[in-house]
């Protein structure tokens, strides 16, 4: 169940990071390019330091870890559910954003190819 639970939230991040990221054909150099700013740095951040904070208060806050661990029985998931959670969701949000940039680099190409057809 963590495994699905971190594909959905991966799934999430995933599109969020697509959106965030524009593919631009630039003739010029005769070639594809991704673009991403300020606010695809900020979610990745964001989840990056998510992670960290996370792990820091399970390791530095006595009472954190044991609700934490509270959960995990009550729920019935054991600590490799942990782990796969957050497997689950950074493969799955990488995965979404590349597939996401598959996508876009056809839209681009196809986009000049029509560029290329029209007098």
């Amino acid at each position: 169940m963590a495994g699905v639970i971190g594909t959905v939230i991966g799934v999430g991040i995933g599109i969020g990071l697509t959106r965030l990221t524009t593919v631009e054909w630039d003739a010029d150099k005769r070639a594809v390019y991704t673009r991403a700013g300020w606010g695809y740095l900020g979610l990745w951040l964001a989840i990056l330091v998510g992670r960290l904070v996370f792990v820091y208060a399970l390791e530095h806050d006595a009472t954190f870890a044991r609700n934490f661990g509270t959960f995990l029985v009550d729920a019935g998931i054991g600590a490799d559910g942990v782990a796969l959670f957050f497997v689950a969701m950074a493969l799955t949000m990488i995965v979404v954003r590349t597939i996401g940039v598959w996508v876009g680099r056809a839209a681009a190409l196809r986009t000049r190819q029509a560029a290329q057809l029209t007098p």
